[in-house]
C-alpha cells in the first residue's frame, strides 16, 4: 500500500516486523537477513531469509516484588500459561503497558518492571524449548492527591469545576480520571 518504494525503510520494516511476528509465535532467536530488492517492470519483488530457530512454549513464569497485586492476579492478568507457545511481544506489552495501567488505575504511577526469560533450548532439532521467564515488580510510591485548584476564574465558576472534577483531595491518583475529568472541563 505504499505510494513510493524507500529502500532502507523496507528494510527497517522487513526485520523489525518480520522479527516481531516471529517473536509473538515463539521464535525468541528468529532473524531476518540477506534482504534483496529486484525492479520487475514497474514494482520492486522483495525477497529475505528468515532464520527462525527452534520455537519456545512457555515453562515456569514467575512473578517477583509486587506488592499491590497477588501472584495469582498478575497470573490471570497475565493470560498465559506454562505449555503456551511463548509469545514474546504479548509479554512485553503486559509488563511494559497493560500492567503499567493497571497500576496508574491505582495511583502507582512510578510503576516500574522487567522480566528476565531463561531460554532452554530443545533437546534435539524439531522440538519446542522451553522460556522460563521472572517478571520482576517495583510498585512504586502510591501517590495520592493533594491539592486541586483552578486559578483565573472566579470562586462561583471554580466550585463548580471542583465539583465536576472526577478527583478529590484525599483521593489515589488515577491517571485515567484525571484525563476523564479534562476532557469534560474542555467540554
Amino acid at each position: 500500500s505504499w505510494k513510493r518504494y524507500i529502500s532502507r525503510t523496507f528494510q527497517y520494516f522487513s526485520q523489525h516486523c518480520s522479527q516481531q511476528f516471529l517473536f509473538s509465535r515463539g521464535f525468541f532467536e528468529a532473524r531476518v537477513f540477506d534482504i534483496r530488492t529486484k525492479l520487475v517492470g514497474n514494482h520492486y519483488r522483495v525477497t529475505f531469509g528468515v532464520y527462525e530457530g527452534p520455537r519456545y512454549i512457555w515453562g515456569e513464569i514467575k512473578i517477583r516484588g509486587a506488592q499491590e497485586f497477588s501472584e495469582k492476579e498478575l497470573m490471570e492478568m497475565f493470560g498465559q500459561n506454562t505449555g503456551d507457545v511463548a509469545d514474546g511481544r504479548y509479554l512485553k506489552d503486559f509488563v511494559y503497558e497493560k500492567l503499567k495501567r493497571e497500576y496508574a488505575e491505582r495511583g502507582y504511577i512510578h510503576y516500574y518492571a522487567e522480566f528476565e526469560p531463561e531460554l532452554i533450548k530443545p533437546a534435539e532439532f524439531g522440538l519446542d524449548g522451553t522460556a522460563n521467564v521472572t517478571i520482576s515488580i517495583d510498585d512504586g510510591k502510591r501517590f495520592s492527591v493533594d491539592r486541586i485548584e483552578f486559578v483565573g476564574v472566579e470562586k462561583d465558576v471554580e466550585k463548580e469545576l471542583m465539583d465536576n472534577f472526577l478527583l478529590k483531595k484525599g483521593d489515589f491518583f488515577v491517571q485515567s480520571k484525571f484525563e476523564s475529568s479534562i476532557i469534560e472541563l474542555n467540554k
